[in-house]
């Protein structure tokens, strides 16, 4: 693999460029060339349509998506922990292995999209546990000028500068997420000693992350996978609902509506902690993290199913106002702080209380 501009991340072993972006014949393709093509300008020269970005990206770089990502970039996503721990602060298993410790999260959801059957033809059931936690930001003040522009709208950004270290905004942090191809019952244990049925699974997960509420595409085996749940452990035990995609348009559509989310720094993968030969904490990537990730920033190409159960779930995230945006956080906090006229008791204003 010998792609046009050198990628210190995905290379192979034979290629001998060194930095990011170098090119791999300057003499025949110099950097004026090879930006005429990435542009589309070349086939536009010609009276041809011009390439899009994935094609430039699929015929110069031998991606399916181009560089930085498509609809979610990479490096859009935030990791928790924000920077490595001490290795002396970090819990280990029985075998000195360091654990991954979560933020205290209050709200977990559980997102999952079915698939038709467990053929090795068929699309995979996936599922991904999102957890909802807060992390301290800035606090509007009533400094003067808190009020910003006096008779108009608050200056959002100005607000935002204002901020003291006080008040928390909700953000969204990947717990756990996988892909079976499961029967919707089997109690044959696999290799982790668990039974094998889509449903043993689900219950598994919810009860082991406490989860609030389970949340499934109304797609495919959907409808059977809830009616079996509540059949096996009833109807109050774990809180489901059918989540309708249709009402938000295509996969790519439901992906761009989560692209705020990320670009607002809300969302969050857990990192693998990995000891270094110095006795320190390495930050790395989780195997399944990796997986979910690269979906997300390919879509709307290749393998979607991960990335249609994490859309969905910061979809439900959003709508029920348990994430919200810089600009909707800081427009909410200074409603709350703003001073309001007591009401009116006319009752108690005759005398009649």
């Amino acid at each position: 693999m010998f792609p046009a501009r050198f990628e210190v991340n995905r290379h192979c072993p034979q290629d001998k460029r060194t930095y990011e972006g170098e090119l791999l014949f300057p003499e025949i393709w110099d950097e004026e060339s090879l930006r005429r093509v990435e542009l589309g300008l070349e086939g536009l020269s010609k009276g041809e349509a011009g390439l899009s970005s994935y094609a430039a990206a699929a015929q110069l770089q031998q991606a399916p998506v181009p560089r930085g990502g498509g609809v979610i970039r990479r490096e859009d996503w935030k990791v928790w922990p924000e920077s490595p721990p001490q290795a002396a602060d970090v819990k280990r298993d029985r075998d000195g292995r360091f654990l991954v410790e979560l933020p205290p999260v209050s709200f977990v959801l559980v997102s999952c999209d079915t698939a038709y059957s467990e053929k090795d033809s068929a699309d995979f059931s996936a599922v991904v546990v999102l957890g909802v936690w807060s992390r301290r930001r800035e606090e509007v003040t009533r400094a003067s000028p808190w009020y910003s522009t006096r008779w108009g709208a608050p200056d959002l950004e100005e607000e935002a500068r204002r901020l003291e270290d006080a008040e928390e905004q909700a953000r969204a942090i990947l717990m756990e997420g996988f892909v079976t191809r499961a029967p919707l019952n089997d109690l044959t244990p696999g290799r982790d000693g668990k039974p094998r049925g889509l449903c043993q699974r689900l219950i598994d997960v919810c009860r082991r992350r406490k989860a609030d509420r389970l949340v499934l595409e109304n797609a495919n085996r959907a409808q059977d996978t809830m009616r079996e749940i509540q059949r096996q452990i009833g109807h109050n035990q774990i809180m489901m609902e059918l989540f309708e995609p249709s009402e938000h348009g295509s996969k790519l559509n439901r992906m761009m509506s989560c692209q705020s989310l990320f670009a607002n720094g809300l969302v969050y993968s857990p990192a693998n902690l990995v000891r270094t030969p110095d006795g320190g904490v390495e930050l790395t990537e989780f195997k399944w993290v990796e997986e979910i990730v690269a979906q997300c920033q390919r879509c709307p190409r290749g393998k979607q199913d991960l990335a249609d159960a994490m859309s969905m779930g910061l979809i439900w995230l959003r709508k029920f106002n348990m994430l919200q945006l810089q600009p909707e956080f800081i427009q909410a906090e200074l409603d709350r702080r703003a001073w309001k006229p007591p009401k009116f008791d006319a009752a108690k204003a005759y005398g009649l209380a």
